[in-house]
């Protein structure tokens, strides 16, 4: 994502872009958990 499409998609949800960018970042964590977690089974 861009920095435009980062501050219209915060606008969108009523946040700021750094809170928009840290919770992009969790997502990113959880999911590569997730992803190593599949592969372990």
């Amino acid at each position: 994502m861009n920095e435009r499409e980062l501050k219209k998609e915060a606008k969108r949800l009523g946040w700021t872009v750094e809170y928009l960018k840290n919770h992009l970042a969790k997502e990113e964590r959880i999911e590569k958990v997730f992803d190593r977690l599949k592969m372990e089974k």
